[in-house]
């Protein structure tokens, strides 16, 4: 079964699209339209020269972006050591902890130690005279250059011991 349309309905249709199109041709664009447009794509076609300028600074900001990545890749697929190895290797290329202050100011520094807190290590450079000073050996030729240290720091201040750092 088709839908049958009646006339009257077409004809109203028809005087409809009439009207449109009467109104449309009414409605021209004004002459000077189309000289605009066709100025407007000359001046893009000669601004072209400029993209292509800057089409190449984003390849270059592309290729940077990508080599940036690349070596984040690198520095994650690194592993670092683990840090008993770095303990294992700090205790090697450095001497024991050395008492600086007496014996018999040691008992009362473990008992100000518990009310007041830890010690810290705290590095350091020291005279590599203070190697004799401590009893170990050195070479006078060298007592101009600083030696590495680590020291144990109480918490108000005393230098509990120090260890020497090759």
């Amino acid at each position: 079964m088709t839908p049958t349309a009646s006339p009257r309905g077409q004809e109203t249709l028809r005087d409809a699209l009439r009207l449109a199109g009467d109104d449309l041709r009414a409605h021209q664009p004004d002459p000077r339209v189309p000289h605009a447009v066709w100025a407007a794509m000359a001046a893009a076609k000669s601004a072209a020269p400029a993209r292509r300028r800057s089409s190449w600074l984003a390849w270059i900001g592309g290729g940077l972006a990508f080599a940036t990545l690349a070596v984040a890749a690198l520095m994650l697929a690194v592993t670092p050591l683990p840090q008993d190895d770095l303990v294992g290797r700090r205790a090697s290329v450095s001497t024991p902890f050395l008492p600086v202050s007496g014996g018999e100011r040691w008992p009362q520094l473990l008992r100000e130690a518990r009310e007041q807190g830890p010690a810290w290590v705290v590095p350091a450079e020291l005279p590599r005279e203070s190697l004799a000073a401590m009893g170990l050996p050195y070479d006078p030729a060298r007592a101009g250059e600083p030696v590495r240290a680590e020291l144990l720091v109480h918490a108000s201040g005393d230098v509990l011991a120090v260890r020497f750092v090759r």
